[in-house]
């Protein structure tokens, strides 16, 4: 099984690889997300490791051209900043990208989380 992680240098994105890296299953697992979140993580060495922009739709499609993954879990978000356009370009034009880029693909499952980011503070 090929399963693909945004944002898997974060703070979601680390325990669920982690938990993949366990699965006693071969998964096939790719860690995506920016470049400067991937030099601070630590993978298993079973793991390919992509550096993405989402917010950049050209970067995403051709990225994720031809891959053929099974599952996808879209963790990346940016959740603390005052600026709204940021927050914006972050959350819903990145996960707007993906969903384009992976919109031909034959998906098992796909799991997309939120954050309490929504509601304001």
């Amino acid at each position: 099984m090929k399963v693909l992680v945004t944002g898997a240098a974060g703070f979601l994105g680390r325990s669920l690889m982690s938990r993949l890296a366990a699965d006693p299953r071969r998964l096939s697992l790719t860690a995506l997300d920016l470049p400067e979140a991937i030099a601070r993580a630590s993978f298993n060495a079973h793991v390919e490791i992509v550096s993405c922009d989402l917010r950049k739709s050209e970067e995403v499609a051709a990225v994720l051209h031809g891959r053929d993954f099974d599952c996808v879990g879209h963790l990346a978000a940016l959740v603390s900043s005052n600026d709204r356009e940021a927050l914006w370009k972050a959350n819903v034009e990145a996960t707007s990208n993906l969903v384009a880029a992976l919109s031909c693909e034959r998906l098992e499952s796909v799991l997309i989380a939120g954050s309490a980011a929504v509601y304001g503070g």
